[in-house]
């Protein structure tokens, strides 16, 4: 493969990451997060009380952090092991661990989590993992749906890398910020 082409199915893959990541992450990790949420709600107080702030904040959550999962998995997919599925449910599982690592383990974690510790991390944990699968098979799908297009402007790649620096920056802020 010469470098110009190795050069344009970097970037194409990192396109395809990033849309899946974000489709991905409204999708699973936003709108399953707030699905989570009002699992947890209920089952601490037996009502679920819906606010816009609090919906928007997890939906942007999701927003944030599924493009850099996205463009890591797309960068990582060749390299893990079987199909499309178990690529997904062992990219889900690395995610989980970082992501518990980060965020869940704090002493000022979310409120879900420090009433009703067990329920939370499971369905969470499950979440999460669960946003590994449905994310390889998007980025299959949009490989093969992206795939007679010819190599971009160069400023396509950079425009796509600084985004994804974006939201890694905004996920980060927003993960300790919390």
């Amino acid at each position: 493969m010469s470098n110009l082409s190795h050069t344009w199915w970097a970037g194409k893959s990192a396109v395809v990451g990033f849309l899946a990541g974000l489709s991905c992450g409204l999708l699973v990790l936003g709108l399953g997060g707030r699905l989570v949420m009002s699992i947890i709600a209920f089952a601490l107080r037996g009502q679920v009380e819906w606010d816009f702030g609090g919906t928007l904040q997890v939906v942007g959550l999701g927003v944030a952090l599924g493009p850099p999962a996205g463009v890591a998995f797309s960068a990582v997919a060749g390299h893990l092991p079987g199909g499309w599925l178990s690529r997904g449910t062992v990219f889900g599982i690395a995610c989980c661990a970082v992501l518990t690592s980060v965020y869940f383990l704090r002493p000022a974690g979310p409120v879900e989590l420090r009433t009703a510790p067990v329920l939370g991390s499971l369905l969470f944990g499950a979440l999460v993992i669960t946003f590994g699968p449905v994310l390889a098979i998007t980025v299959h799908g949009f490989r093969h749906l992206l795939t007679p297009l010819r190599p971009p402007h160069p400023a396509v790649g950079l425009a796509v890398a600084l985004t994804t620096l974006a939201c890694f920056v905004l996920a980060f802020y927003a993960l300790l910020s919390r």
